[in-house]
């Protein structure tokens, strides 16, 4: 980046011209070299995208024009404010996208009918936090516990080193946690999940806000700052592809994700993540099945874990579509009945039908003893 002077001729110069794209900023006038910017494509960042766009369309192609001319009530109701402190009124179908992708982030489908208040409890201030490497724990407690109708969404940022103190737009949607809540909400399997181990010591920053179920409005969001004492590198992690056909018979016949990890030792899954990919026919699910991971090839009373809510809203939509599940829940019986097995992922109860699409999985885990 270069910073240019004009002459009287020209005054200013703004835009691209060639390989070059002219501005300003509080120094004056400047020209650097044209920079196409990376779009990475994260899971995250497909989802909400594939969110996105799905409101955006129902917008102009399933909305009356009654209903959409309902929603620009909210347009001087609430009127929006910029960094002139000038009063600008957000569109209809802004606001539209905004409430409804607030309540995509947090799992609920889109509302067509503007809500009558935007008011969401605000979590107050942030008054203790918890972490422990040994136990990849993190924890923070809000001041007032979230609500029976709202959804609590905490966003976290990977460790850095111990001066950092803030975000700069890296923080990443690691805890969605539906009301009501008391006292601290864990968000420690999730923040692995995205992020993977972190054996270095330093701090991550991380926000807390609310999300009412009922209006998509949005409380403000608290920052916090957690020191990271530096814990072990022994979580592992584990990437397939699952194909249409393995899905198809994804009951009847589990995919392997892991081998037997060998005598008196256990595969012990911490957090998944998965991407859906569809081609053309979504899948058609057994109401209420779900994804399980089981130790061995055959289902049995004690060896296995079940995921909350993956095949549904999953891979029965035309939709690219993400989740993170640190809600995996292993009991005794598994950990001392299943040592040296292979690790499969399978459906609880029935496999999927007439679909087409590919799901892939992340599994984060660790290889424990069991003596």
């Amino acid at each position: 980046m270069a910073k240019v002077t004009f002459g009287p001729t020209i005054a200013e110069a703004r835009n691209k011209v060639g390989a070059q794209v002219y501005s300003r900023n509080q120094w004056g006038s400047f020209v650097r070299s044209k920079i196409t910017p990376i779009n990475p494509k994260t899971p995250a960042q497909i989802s909400i995208r594939a969110d996105l766009r799905y409101i955006r369309q129902r917008w102009s192609r399933t909305l009356s024009d009654a209903q959409r001319l309902s929603w620009t009530q909210l347009q001087s109701k609430y009127p929006e404010t910029d960094v002139f402190k000038q009063a600008k009124a957000l569109s209809a179908d802004l606001w539209y996208c905004r409430l409804n992708l607030n309540l995509a982030l947090i799992g609920l489908g889109p509302m067509d009918t503007p809500p009558a208040t935007l008011m969401a409890t605000n979590p107050g201030n942030i008054i203790a936090t918890t972490s422990n490497p040994a136990t990849s724990t993190l924890t923070l407690t809000p001041e007032t516990d979230c609500p029976a109708d709202h959804t609590a969404l905490i966003r976290a940022t990977r460790i850095y080193g111990p001066g950092r103190n803030s975000p700069n737009g890296r923080l990443r949607i690691v805890n969605v946690t539906p009301g009501p809540t008391v006292g601290a909400i864990p968000f420690g399997t999730g923040w692995l999940a995205k992020f993977g181990p972190a054996p270095a010591p330093g701090v991550l920053l991380a926000t807390i806000e609310y999300i009412n179920n009922n209006t998509g409005a949005r409380s403000g969001a608290l920052l916090c700052k957690i020191t990271w004492a530096g814990g072990p590198d022994m979580l592992l992690s584990q990437t397939i592809t699952l194909s249409s056909a393995q899905l198809l018979a994804i009951h009847t016949t589990p995919v392997q994700l892991l081998p037997a990890p060998g005598s008196n030792k256990i595969i012990n899954p911490i957090a998944v993540s998965a991407t859906f990919h569809p081609v053309s026919t979504p899948y058609t699910i057994t109401a209420g099945d779900y994804p399980t991971l089981q130790w061995g090839a055959v289902l049995g009373t004690s060896n296995f874990v079940r995921f909350d809510d993956m095949w549904a809203g999953m891979i029965d939509i035309a939709a690219t579509r993400a989740k993170v599940w640190a809600n995996i829940h292993r009991n005794a019986a598994n950990y001392t009945d299943n040592q040296n097995q292979a690790l499969y992922i399978s459906g609880f109860t029935a496999n999927p039908t007439l679909g087409d699409g590919t799901l892939v999985v992340t599994l984060s885990y660790s290889i424990d003893p069991t003596t």
